[in-house]
């Protein structure tokens, strides 16, 4: 059986738990509205998501690693407009989005099994007893869920 998805009560949830944490706040809020996989979503750079005026982009283009031919144009929530306003800054725009501590210096973006890690936390947060339904792919679910 295949990953579950989270309901808009557990997203709304986790956003107000991590509101304060930059990187979870940012990885939940861009992993719900763009559904893309983790090797696409955590590629993504600053200026991916701010024009150099400091400006929110309101949709993002992405092209996908899998197919390489596919660029997409996915649209942003306000949610994510307000966690990209309060969190980047257009000062770091060639840097990656998803930096962890240690990769704040060396601008590499945070790991597949990092993100994987993190949504794990998130489902220990919500008290899910089981962990093991939910993994970066219910992210990518999630979506249809809340809207």
């Amino acid at each position: 059986m295949g990953k579950k998805p989270l309901s808009e009560n557990h997203v709304k949830f986790l956003r107000k738990l991590v509101a304060d944490n930059p990187l979870h706040s940012l990885l939940l809020n861009l992993s719900v509205d763009l559904m893309l996989r983790s090797s696409d979503l955590l590629s993504l750079k600053v200026s991916d998501l701010l024009h150099e005026s400091g400006k929110v982009k309101t949709d993002v283009k992405v092209k996908t690693k899998k197919t390489g031919k596919t660029t997409l144009s996915l649209p942003l929530s306000k949610n994510s407009i307000d966690a990209i306003k309060r969190h980047l800054d257009v000062s770091d725009m060639d840097k990656y989005v998803f930096r962890g501590n240690k990769s704040h210096y060396t601008n590499k973006p945070i790991t597949s099994n990092h993100y994987a890690r993190i949504v794990k936390k998130w489902m220990t947060m919500l008290g899910f007893e089981d962990t093991s339904k939910y993994s970066t792919h219910s992210m990518r679910k999630t979506r249809p869920t809340v809207i």
